[in-house]
């Protein structure tokens, strides 16, 4: 065996021998050249990703985020920045990362930034990389391609509301939110309003924003906040602290120990009756159920029966249909009813997996998440 395995490692090294003296040139220059053509079809290939069916503006200047970060000054020539106008029918283009509006490819949009459709009114995720945050500051992952306006998501094309929840936040992986309902910031000696649908920077000490006007982004800043500031959203009023605290800008703050209650004398009789306590009745408690069954797949779409079995009322929030590919999430939807459901604007030939979860109080008393 030693001597088979000797002659086997001298016929390799026979073979690279002779391929390394008569074809290494060769096979160098097929590698460089397979590696040329990779990055210039990744380079130059650009695919339909979004074909609108609205006017509206998009963010194309990188500049607007590190103004935001970093601030400007007075004097600066940046403190409006115009806004990059869409029209209905336009088709947006896909580049690794970059999308690019019309075909020449020319003007591409800054990363991550949604589109602002109606005077700003609403705007279109066009991002999977966003994430969402509702009004109890709970997080939940974005995908492309939904319309949120006044905190309430609707499917893009059939403008349909998909999400019983009310969001507050679209948080961008560049650090800065876009405030999905209206914000009134009072320190110790202003009062500021934000607009719904502004790109909003906030820190321990200060907030900048930009808003959108007539196609126009116009930037302001708010440089007094302290711990006495006080946030309202739409029409809840927050601390400061608890804002930043909420959107994970600053750690907790620790609350007080209650003092320690010296305990009674048990040697000491009590005074006053004794009640004896009065029995708890008992209440039947079944687990929620839900189920998806009859599950048609179309091109464009996915139906389905969902049956919703709560006798109990104990679910605390509607089911949730989520369709994945193992690369991202394309779409959610919140059902209320039992009933067939229909998901729309799917990808053709792409195998897609549909993923349901709700929450409910168990007979514990326990907030659960079934999946």
């Amino acid at each position: 065996m030693k001597q088979i395995g000797q002659t086997v490692k001298q016929e390799i090294e026979h073979v690279w021998n002779h391929v390394n003296k008569d074809y290494l040139p060769f096979v160098l220059v097929m590698i460089l050249a397979l590696a040329i053509m990779t990055f210039g079809y990744l380079y130059f290939t650009f695919t339909p990703h979004l074909v609108l069916n609205e006017d509206g503006y998009a963010v194309s200047d990188k500049k607007m985020t590190t103004n935001l970060v970093n601030g400007i000054t007075k004097s600066s020539k940046e403190v409006t920045t115009k806004a990059l106008s869409l029209k209905a029918s336009d088709t947006l283009y896909q580049n690794q990362q970059t999308l690019y509006l019309g075909e020449s490819h020319k003007k591409g949009l800054a990363k991550d930034y949604p589109l602002f459709l109606n005077q700003g009114l609403a705007i279109l995720n066009v991002s999977s990389k966003n994430d969402l945050i509702d009004a109890s500051f709970n997080r939940y992952a974005g995908y492309e391609n939904f319309i949120i306006s006044d905190g309430s998501i609707y499917h893009y094309l059939e403008k349909e509301k998909v999400d019983q929840r009310t969001y507050y936040f679209l948080k961008m992986p560049n650090q800065l939110y876009i405030n999905l309902r209206p914000m009134k910031i009072t320190t110790s000696l202003h009062t500021y309003e934000i607009k719904m649908n502004s790109i909003v920077y906030v820190s321990e000490s200060e907030i900048r924003y930009y808003t959108l006007e007539q196609g126009v982004f116009h930037y302001h800043e708010i440089l007094d906040c302290d711990l006495d500031t006080t946030v309202m959203i739409a029409d809840t009023k927050y601390d400061y602290g608890t804002v930043l605290e909420k959107l994970e800008l600053q750690d907790p703050i620790k609350e007080e120990q209650p003092a320690e209650v010296t305990p009674t004398d048990p040697s000491k009789p009590t005074v006053g009756p004794v009640m004896s306590p009065k029995p708890t009745p008992e209440v039947s408690y079944e687990k929620p159920t839900v189920r998806i069954s009859e599950v048609k797949v179309g091109i464009y779409s996915v139906r389905f029966a969902i049956e919703i079995h709560d006798p109990s009322g104990v679910i605390t929030s509607y089911p949730s249909i989520e369709v994945r590919t193992k690369e991202k999430l394309h779409l959610r939807r919140m059902i209320q009813n039992s009933g067939t459901s229909e998901l729309v604007g799917l990808l053709p030939d792409t195998a897609f997996q549909l993923q349901g979860s709700f929450t409910y109080v168990n007979q514990e008393g326990t907030l659960v998440k079934e999946t």
